[in-house]
């Protein structure tokens, strides 16, 4: 906000950007407005004298709708889609891109925590009555058996995946495969439109 859609830094009026920062949060994070709600932290910044909101929107596996419609973004064009046969369409495609099976090759065992494997063995045969087969199993046995590691049959390529990096990466790895991986902490008691306390949680 306050940047032109040429590039043109236009800025916006000092005195306006808190009001301008409440408002959006408010908005994003009203159910009524936007289904399922986003939380955001716009950023203010100053550039050569000029105030603007920077605000990150990360990709969503989420099919969001404003106002209860649901919009595609094509080109530079925000197309209303009723037809059930394009919002499944949507669905799949976001299916695709964030399903935890997508294969990720650079991944190495060195970005994945796996001093945790001994606890998971150690979980599993818990749950299994005092036996279970990732007891005996090398931990490059135990994540093939896990589905942690795999193949992805489309592209020829193979290796570990998202659920791998999600349950065993180290936390540098979580913010690169997934920098929208946080948790707002909100407390709402006297404004219940917006909220009186904020806490964001993430991988440090």
């Amino acid at each position: 906000m306050g940047v032109e859609g040429d590039g043109n830094v236009s800025g916006l009026p000092k005195h306006a950007v808190s009001d301008m920062v409440k408002n959006f949060i408010s908005v994003v994070g009203n159910p009524d407005v936007l289904s399922p709600t986003v939380y955001l932290a716009p950023e203010v910044m100053e550039h050569k004298g000029k105030f603007i909101i920077y605000v990150r929107v990360p990709p969503s596996s989420e099919v969001h709708s404003y106002k209860k419609v649901i919009y595609d973004r094509v080109d530079d064009s925000d197309v209303k889609v009723t037809a059930t046969n394009q919002i499944a369409a949507m669905y799949i495609r976001k299916q695709n891109i964030f399903t935890e099976k997508r294969v990720y090759p650079y991944i190495k065992k060195e970005d994945l925590r796996l001093d945790l494997l001994p606890s998971v063995r150690r979980l599993a045969v818990n749950n299994a009555s005092g036996k279970h087969p990732w007891e005996k199993m090398t931990d490059d046995e135990l994540l093939k058996s896990a589905g942690l590691y795999g193949v992805d049959r489309a592209a020829g390529t193979e290796g570990f995946n998202l659920a791998a990096a999600m349950l065993l990466g180290r936390d540098d790895l979580i913010q690169d495969i997934s920098p929208a991986y946080e948790t707002d902490a909100l407390v709402r008691k006297v404004n219940v439109d917006r909220y009186d306390d904020r806490e964001i949680i993430k991988p440090t």
